[in-house]
């Protein structure tokens, strides 16, 4: 649950809630809906979204969207504006003090980009992360390039899943492992947590902002955030070619990316570094996906669409909104741990208990 806008004796307020939390919400909150407005977050690729009348907008990625009420704008285009392709002076420097915190010391050369292939996101089979882990195999083996996983989770640590992967890459030898990067939040003790229990976005950033290829591997993604936060870090890209749900449709051109399976890997991988060396990222790939031009866009559709012309100066309605669409990104998808209502250990703050929701009532 996201409050955008608290009411108040002039007008409506605003909440913002995920397609996960819609029929607790509904259950349990009918009769906050004579002072909120309700809006539905559908990040994912899923059928059957509630469409309870009670609900004025549903947010969610073009290919959901079937009706007068429903708006293309989700999370996957609201990217933190930091992710962002231009590299600041100390970007670089920033990254590798990050590493060595965590007693990650590596050997790179004297390049802008430090990292050659880069992975970020859970470990499961959704993600096919222990697909990417062979890949990096024979990358760092036969290609010698440097190759980094950031894991951002912790919960699912036990999982069969993860014990796998952790014991194929624990069997590697030194030499292989010497230019595998393994970032995993789970095992580094990190107290700072704003998202999937790991790094908070601003240092989520660093690694993007480093990596010259970010290579995805899972095959039903929705409206992907992280293939838009590495497009926003001016990162080249590698997709399955049998990815659906709506990943690529922010690309402008074929010239950002490299299609691939499990049977040509290796030789799209080649073209993939072979044609980052050329690529240049520019503004206009960001402008559809990046929060940078994409919040003013979704707050003044909300303004008309709500009516709040007939009340509040656009500017005014603007300004209120923005004092709480910092990290709007994690907020909209239930992804912000520090709201008063998430329970510990917990991957998301979606609301599914009466306790979070006496904790949420005592924050309208």
């Amino acid at each position: 649950m996201f409050i955008l806008l608290k009411k108040t004796d002039e007008y409506k307020g605003i909440l913002i809630f995920t397609h996960n939390e819609t029929e607790y919400i509904i259950e349990n909150c009918n009769h906050l809906n004579k002072d909120y407005y309700f809006i539905q977050h559908v990040q994912f690729n899923i059928n059957n979204i509630n469409r309870n009348k009670i609900i004025s907008l549903h947010l969610m990625p073009q290919y959901n969207v079937q009706y007068n009420n429903d708006i293309n704008i989700a999370t996957n285009v609201l990217i933190y504006k930091k992710f962002y392709y231009k590299m600041l002076e100390n970007d670089k420097n920033h990254f590798i003090s990050l590493l060595q915190k965590y007693n990650i010391n590596i050997e790179y050369k004297n390049e802008i980009k430090i990292i050659d292939f880069l992975y970020v996101g859970r470990c499961n089979d959704l993600k096919k992360t222990i697909d990417i882990l062979y890949y990096f195999i024979y990358i760092a083996t036969y290609l010698n390039k440097k190759c980094c996983f950031l894991i951002l989770d912790q919960k699912n640590n036990e999982c069969f899943y993860k014990k796998k992967f952790d014991k194929i890459y624990n069997e590697l030898n030194d030499n292989i492992k010497k230019n595998i990067i393994m970032f995993d939040t789970s095992k580094l003790q990190i107290n700072n947590n704003k998202m999937f229990f790991g790094l908070n976005l601003d240092e989520v950033c660093l690694f993007y902002k480093n990596s010259k290829i970010y290579i995805h591997a899972c095959e039903n993604e929705g409206g992907s955030r992280s293939i838009h936060e590495a497009i926003c870090s001016g990162c080249y890209i590698m997709v399955k070619s049998n990815m659906i749900g709506g990943g690529l449709d922010n690309f402008q051109n074929e010239c950002q990316y490299t299609l691939y399976n499990n049977e040509n890997f290796k030789e799209q991988i080649n073209e993939a570094i072979e044609k980052q060396k050329k690529y240049i990222c520019k503004e206009k790939y960001i402008k559809n996906i990046s929060e940078i031009y994409m919040l003013d866009i979704l707050l003044n559709i909300i303004y008309n669409r709500l009516n709040y012309s007939n009340i509040l100066e656009f500017n005014k309605f603007i300004d209120i909104c923005k004092k709480n669409t910092n990290y709007i990104q994690l907020k909209m998808a239930a992804h912000d741990l520090s709201v008063p209502w998430y329970i510990k250990n917990e991957l998301t703050s979606t609301i599914k208990t009466n306790e979070q929701l006496n904790k949420f009532y005592k924050s309208l």
